[in-house]
C-alpha cells in the first residue's frame, strides 16, 4: 500500500507551493478576528490557515507525547483502534483494527524518522474544547442539528471509527476528532463526507519542541483556479478513478503546516496529506448556514452519488434524521440559509438524493444476486452496516 501511495506522494511533490497572496492565491492566512470577518462577509468559502498564538494559549494543550502516554495507559489494554497501516498489501483495505499496544510500538519504532511501514491513527475521540473561535461563532449548524435531535455520541470511548473497515460513525462524533500520523504516512485524494468545513490544528510533539521541527504537507486540488471545462473534467475523472486518480501536477497546490497552524478547508476540498514528520492533529467538522445550500449541499450530493471513489467514509447512520431537521429549519427560516421559498423544492430534491444514496440495503444474508441489492442497483458497494452477502462481493 505504501508503494502505491508513494506514487501519489511523488506526484504531489511536482505540484506548486500554495500562496496566500497575489494572483495565484489559494488560501487566506490570518488570526481569529480576520478569519471571522471573512466567514461572515465572503461570497464564497475558501481555504483558511489560522495562526493565532493568543487563541492557542487559551486552549487546553496536548502534545503527541502526552497523547501516546495516555493512549498506552492500563485502562486501554487490549483496546483496538482504527489504523491506516501502509505496510498492508494493496489488495487489502489499508485501514484495519490494531491493538493499542502494537500501534504505539509501531509508532515509536522509527524514532520520529520517516518509516518504511507508517501508520495513521484515525479519528480518536477528542473531548477537549479546541474549536477555533471563528468556527464556533459562524459555523454552528451541524452542532445545532445534533443538539436538536439529541443524538447521543456514538463512540464515546477511545475510538470513533471513520473508515470503511469499521462501523459507520454517527454524525455528532464528526464534530471533533484527533489524528496521529507517523512520518512517511500518505493519504490518497479524497473529499470529506458530509461536505463540511473541516479544520485541523497541528499540535506539538513534546513540550518545548521547535515549531518548525514539525511539518505536514497538505496537498489540495485547486478547483477554483481551473476553467469551467477543466473543473468539470477534474470532478469526472476523480469520481471515476477515486484513489487511483492522478491529476495534472499543475492543478496541485501544497500548503505547508507547522506547529500551531490550523487549516480550515471548505466543503468539497479534494485533498491528500503527507506527514513529513510525526504529526498530531486535533480537529473537527462543522457546517455554516450561509454556505450550506450552495456549497455543502452541492458537494454532499456529489459525494453521495460517488461515495465509493471520492471519500474514505461510509455515509453516517444519522444522515436521514439530520437532513429532516435541516429541511424543517429551512422551511421555518429560509433567509438564515440565504435562499427564498421558491428555492426550497430544488433544495429538498438534493436532500432526497443524498438520503437515498446513504441508506444501507435491506437484503438478507442469503440474497442470491447483486441485482436485488439496493446498494448495487444504485451503483454502490455495500456499506459496513449492510447485512447481505453482497458485502464480500
Amino acid at each position: 500500500m505504501l508503494a502505491k501511495l508513494a506514487q501519489v506522494g511523488k506526484l504531489i511533490l511536482q505540484g506548486t507551493p500554495a500562496s496566500c497572496y497575489g494572483p495565484r492565491k489559494v488560501y487566506s492566512l490570518g488570526n481569529s478576528a480576520s478569519i471571522q470577518k471573512l466567514l461572515s462577509t465572503a461570497d464564497k468559502p475558501e481555504i483558511y490557515v489560522l495562526r493565532d498564538p493568543a487563541w492557542l494559549r487559551s486552549r487546553e494543550e496536548q502534545t503527541l507525547g502526552q497523547f501516546l502516554h495516555t493512549l498506552g495507559s492500563k485502562k486501554h489494554a487490549g483496546v483496538e483502534v482504527a489504523v491506516q497501516d501502509l505496510s498492508r498489501s494493496e489488495i487489502d483495505l489499508a485501514v484495519c483494527r490494531m491493538e493499542v499496544k502494537t500501534c504505539i510500538s509501531r509508532f515509536r519504532e522509527s524514532h520520529g524518522k520517516a518509516s518504511s511501514r507508517p501508520v495513521n491513527l484515525l479519528n480518536i475521540t477528542c473531548t477537549a474544547e479546541v474549536t477555533p473561535t471563528p468556527l464556533n461563532k459562524h459555523c454552528r449548524l451541524l452542532s445545532e442539528a445534533c443538539t436538536s435531535l439529541s443524538i447521543a455520541g456514538g463512540a464515546l470511548g477511545i475510538d470513533k471509527p471513520k473508515a470503511r473497515s469499521s462501523r459507520p460513525m454517527d454524525i455528532e462524533s464528526c464534530q471533533k476528532f484527533q489524528i496521529c500520523g507517523q512520518a512517511g504516512a500518505i493519504s490518497s485524494w479524497h473529499m470529506d463526507n458530509l461536505a463540511p468545513f473541516t479544520w485541523v490544528t497541528l499540535e506539538g510533539l513534546e513540550d518545548g519542541e521547535d515549531d518548525e521541527n514539525i511539518l505536514k504537507y497538505w496537498a489540495v486540488v485547486d478547483l477554483q483556479s481551473l476553467s469551467d471545462t477543466d473543473r468539470k473534467k477534474a470532478l469526472q475523472d476523480f469520481s471515476r478513478d477515486g484513489q487511483d486518480w492522478m491529476p495534472p501536477p499543475s492543478w496541485i497546490r501544497i500548503i505547508s503546516l507547522v506547529r500551531g497552524d490550523t487549516l480550515i478547508m471548505p466543503p468539497g476540498t479534494i485533498h491528500a496529506p503527507i506527514a513529513v514528520t510525526d504529526c498530531f492533529f486535533r480537529g473537527g467538522m462543522c457546517w455554516s448556514p450561509r454556505f450550506f445550500v450552495k456549497y455543502t449541499l452541492e458537494n454532499w450530493e456529489f459525494i453521495s452519488r460517488n461515495r465509493d471513489n471520492v471519500t474514505n467514509e461510509d455515509p453516517a447512520k444519522q444522515t436521514k434524521a439530520v437532513l429532516a431537521w435541516i429541511k424543517s429549519d429551512l422551511m421555518l427560516d429560509p433567509e438564515k440559509y440565504g435562499v427564498q421559498q421558491a428555492d426550497l423544492p430544488g433544495i429538498f430534491s438534493k436532500m432526497k438524493t443524498i438520503s437515498d444514496h446513504s441508506r444501507t440495503c435491506c437484503c438478507k444474508k442469503n440474497c442470491a444476486t447483486n441485482s436485488s441489492c439496493a446498494c448495487h442497483s444504485n451503483g454502490h458497494k455495500c456499506m459496513e452496516d449492510c447485512s447481505c452477502c453482497c458485502l464480500s462481493a
